[in-house]
C-alpha cells in the first residue's frame, strides 16, 4: 500500500522555518497586545484620578524610588509614563485604592492633596 501523503526534504526545509517565523510573529503580537492593555488600563486610572479632581506626579526620567514600576520602552511608545505620586482631594474606597495600586505598583497615594496624609 502506497502512502497517501508524500513530501520531500526540500519541502520540509521550507515549511519548518516558515512555521517558526509565523509562530514568533504570533507571540510578538500577543505580547504587544498585553502591553497595550496595560497602558490602556493605566490611562483609565489616570482619567479616573482627573475625574475625581485629583492629579498625578509623573517622573520624566528614571524613578528615584526602586519600588515604583518603570514601564518598558514599548509601553512608553504606547504613551505610558512613570507615575510616582497620585494626589486626591477626598478619601477613596479601598477598592479604588486597590485598583490604583494594581495599575501603578509602588505609587504613593496622598489624600487631601497633602503629602502628610499618605494612604497606605
Amino acid at each position: 500500500m502506497k502512502p497517501r501523503f508524500r513530501f520531500r526534504l526540500r519541502t520540509l526545509m521550507i515549511v519548518v522555518p516558515l512555521l517558526a517565523v509565523v509562530s514568533l510573529l504570533a507571540v510578538g503580537v500577543w505580547w504587544l497586545s498585553i502591553q497595550e492593555a496595560i497602558v490602556w488600563n493605566r490611562k483609565q486610572v489616570y482619567q479616573w484620578v482627573v475625574d475625581h479632581r485629583g492629579y498625578y506626579t509623573p517622573d520624566g526620567g528614571f524613578p528615584t524610588d526602586p519600588a515604583v514600576e518603570r514601564p518598558s520602552y514599548i509601553r512608553r511608545l504606547f504613551g505610558d509614563q512613570i507615575v510616582v505620586e497620585i494626589h486626591l482631594p477626598n478619601p477613596i474606597a479601598d477598592e479604588d485604592a486597590r485598583r490604583i495600586r494594581e495599575a501603578f505598583p509602588g505609587v504613593r497615594i496622598f489624600v487631601g492633596i497633602s503629602p502628610e496624609k499618605e494612604l497606605r
